[in-house]
């Protein structure tokens, strides 16, 4: 797909990041009417264009820049449905990973700590290396040095959700 197919489909707010159908579509859709919806499994947003399905911020992308991203796309504020082009950015899959929401089966709901006795250990690897590895007493001083660390080694990909 190209931008001008894509743009001859479809409107983009860039603010909102919300796409809408320019026609209807067969009975499919009205003009006006949200394109796609968010039945990826990690919430993206998902629009069937042409009987192709695209997730809808790499078309955000193609749309403002008028050509497919480079690289991994990766949502500022770690909302996989906030497509607003603001929020959008190019990363590498490892700056991408360092902004993923924290996992469920994490013990505390925060990164790159885990329970060392009675303390709570902060842990960061590079390259399967231990780059930074030190216990604090309790949990929100382990947390603001989780922080301090993950933002001196991630920069503007650090997570502060958790």
């Amino acid at each position: 797909m190209t931008a001008a197919q894509l743009r001859d489909a479809l409107d983009y707010d860039p603010e909102t990041g919300v796409f809408r159908w320019r026609e209807d579509r067969n009975g499919l859709a009205k003009a006006g009417q949200q394109a796609g919806n968010t039945s990826h499994v990690r919430g993206y947003r998902m629009i069937r264009v042409n009987y192709n399905r695209f997730l809808a911020h790499r078309l955000a992308w193609l749309y403002v820049y008028g050509e497919w991203p480079s690289a991994e796309i990766d949502h500022a504020d770690g909302k996989t449905d906030h497509n607003a082009i603001a929020n959008l950015r190019l990363a590498t899959h490892q700056q991408n990973t360092w902004n993923a929401i924290v996992k469920s089966n994490s013990v505390f709901g925060v990164r790159n700590i885990r329970p060392k006795g009675r303390k709570f250990q902060v842990q960061f690897s590079r390259g399967g290396k231990r780059i930074f590895h030190k216990s604090f007493p309790n949990l929100p001083v382990a947390i603001a040095a989780r922080d301090r660390v993950a933002a001196t080694l991630h920069g503007e990909f650090a997570s502060r959700r958790g």
